[in-house]
């Protein structure tokens, strides 16, 4: 009979196990549906999910679009 009550290991150990890195203070994990050429589609989906969240940063502020408390925000979680 199984256990009713496992002993659930904790969350870092979880992910560790699984090879993934915990999220970062206020960072969201989440799935997006865009439209683009084929072979951007191809390069964006070879690219680690922090990968794919940098390119899209980096777009947003070449294109304008980021804030600048957004900016000031991630320079400030990467110190």
């Amino acid at each position: 009979m199984p256990n009713p009550n496992p002993k659930i290991p904790p969350l870092a150990v979880r992910l560790e196990a699984l090879g993934v890195e915990p999220l970062g203070p206020e960072e969201v994990s989440a799935s997006l549906r865009f439209r683009t050429h084929v072979a951007v589609y191809e390069l964006v989906r070879h690219l680690t999910p922090k990968e794919r969240g940098d390119a899209l940063t980096i777009g947003l502020r070449a294109l304008g679009l980021l804030r600048e408390e957004a900016k000031d925000e991630e320079a400030q979680a990467g110190e």
